[in-house]
């Protein structure tokens, strides 16, 4: 979560996002689920589909037709996109490297991903 009185970052945002399609490998997650209970704080779920579409066109994730019926689409992360976080997990262990793509929050667990 970003520190009191400071703004998500775009960075912070959309790693988070794939950290929490990572955490659930394997399972496909919809858009409520993501924008709800990803790690941070809750997103708005308009402002979450241009993030999506552009991981699905970068081959970061996965798009199906949802099997629930209450949701139109569902989302899971590929092979590139694991590859991709733990290249930036790397990266982001650096206090510099954080500062220098404006997060303030440090992440606890990077060495898990």
């Amino acid at each position: 979560m970003p520190t009191k009185g400071t703004e998500q970052q775009p960075l912070e945002r959309n790693f988070l996002i794939l950290i929490y399609l990572k955490k659930f490998d394997g399972d496909w997650k919809n858009k409520n689920e993501i924008a709800n209970n990803y790690p941070g704080h809750g997103l708005h779920r308009g402002r979450i589909d241009p993030i999506l579409d552009g991981f699905v066109v970068k081959g970061f994730i996965e798009k199906r037709e949802a099997k629930n019926p209450q949701a139109k689409w569902e989302y899971k992360i590929t092979d590139v996109g694991k590859s991709f976080v733990k290249r930036l997990a790397v990266i982001l262990k650096d206090p510099d490297m954080r500062f220098m793509a404006g997060i303030q929050k440090e992440f606890d667990d990077l060495d898990m991903i």
